[in-house]
């Protein structure tokens, strides 16, 4: 199960990131222009978009483009706002959660690069999406007593690791080149490394980290240990 946010920018073609969509959609949110890439998603794996906000500055002809949908499904907001598209978008994909689905962001690669900060910042708080989907990489919050399985990659293939920054980061691994539990957190990240294994398992004890992995990489995510696909 799944809630789906679409946001504008560069995103993965349907055929590079299928694997990810093995599984049931809850809600689907389409930020702006991010309806372009939720019609195209929406065809290849037969789902409906439920609601569509933003402020509409970066969707063309935006009339003509939301006229098919119902009126209650569309949200407008002002461009003079608190809040980017996208984390309104992550916000409303937050309240439409039951049952704690995964949240997945999809596109927002590329362009401004004060919105990769944004986004950036974004994943280091509570409201992180699990997984951010971009055009050649995946991006995996990873908050305490959560853990991930990654696999379909190989030596060739780099993994980042990032600290959320709030001095009681505390993470192990399995499967890597270079292993996580001697990062001193404080001061340094793991950038480029790689796996050692068919398998890479990495496990957040204390804090909240941002793993970056390869668009490729089939996972398991776990959280408080239980699997959430």
């Amino acid at each position: 199960m799944a809630i789906l946010v679409f946001t504008g920018g560069k995103f993965p073609s349907p055929k590079t990131v299928k694997h990810f969509f093995d599984t049931t959609i809850d809600y689907v949110i389409a930020v702006d222009s991010g309806l372009n890439p939720a019609e195209l998603y929406s065809k290849k794996f037969h789902f409906q978009i439920d609601e569509i906000i933003g402020d509409m500055d970066s969707l063309k002809n935006p009339k003509k483009r939301l006229k098919k949908y119902p009126k209650e499904s569309i949200s407008f907001f002002s461009k003079d706002k608190d809040f980017s598209d996208t984390e309104l978008g992550i916000f409303c994909a937050i309240k439409k959660r039951k049952n704690n689905e995964p949240i997945y962001l999809i596109g927002g690669d590329g362009g401004r690069i004060d919105h990769l900060f944004a986004i950036k910042i974004l994943f280091q708080t509570e409201n992180a999406p699990n997984l951010w989907l971009c055009k050649n990489q995946i991006v995996i919050s990873l908050g305490c007593n959560e853990k991930i399985i990654l696999s379909n990659i190989t030596e060739d293939n780099y993994i980042s690791i990032f600290p959320s920054h709030n001095n009681k980061e505390k993470i192990d691994s399995e499967g890597l080149f270079w292993p996580l539990e001697n990062v001193d957190w404080n001061v340094n990240y793991s950038l480029s490394n790689k796996p050692s294994a068919s398998e890479v398992l990495i496990h957040v004890e204390e804090g909240r980290f941002i793993i970056v992995a390869p668009i490729q990489s089939h996972l398991k995510l776990f959280q408080d240990y239980q699997c959430l696909n």
